[in-house]
């Protein structure tokens, strides 16, 4: 998942791919350490917000050229990870046994308890959508004039909370 976060179709194949891969003892455990990984991963990624600056440093870059830089580089991770995905294992494909022992019968109170969650969960989605880190962060640089390199750390603290 090259997104760090919850908001992406990948979030939502893994999560369903996870539970089929461990033994059921496990199942939590291996979900929770796929969060884990998935937060310490975006918490790389907004340190990676200084990359074009010490790219400029380093490699004596232009300003346009580090950034292209960093954008080619996660473009070409992303496509890296979209190859992979066809070649998971058979594993993770749902059995024929599964799909058919699942009751087909669903009561009027829990479609509405399962109403109730989904409208809160797509609440919950709709405002998380507008307060993302690059707004949170642009806000930061345009009130208090917070560096991007600074924006980046701060990011990562956060992020490891």
């Amino acid at each position: 998942n090259g997104t760090g976060t919850d908001r992406s179709a990948a979030f939502t194949l893994e999560q369903a791919i996870i539970p089929g891969l461990v033994p059921d003892a496990s199942r939590t455990w291996g979900l929770a350490w796929y969060n884990v990984v998935l937060d310490t991963a975006g918490s790389l990624g907004a340190l990676a917000a200084a990359l074009p600056l010490l790219l400029q440093r380093w490699l004596a870059l232009p300003l346009l050229a580090s950034y292209r830089t960093v954008f080619f580089g996660c473009a070409f991770l992303g496509v890296v990870g979209a190859i992979l995905y066809p070649f998971a294992s058979v594993a993770v494909e749902v059995s024929k046994s599964a799909t058919e022992a699942t009751p087909h019968h669903v009561s009027p109170a829990s479609k509405k308890v399962v109403t109730k969650l989904a409208s809160l969960f797509s609440l919950d989605a709709f405002g998380g959508g507008f307060l993302t880190d690059a707004l949170v962060a642009y806000w930061f640089f345009r009130r208090f004039g917070v560096a991007e390199e600074s924006l980046g750390i701060l990011f990562f603290a956060v992020h490891l909370l």
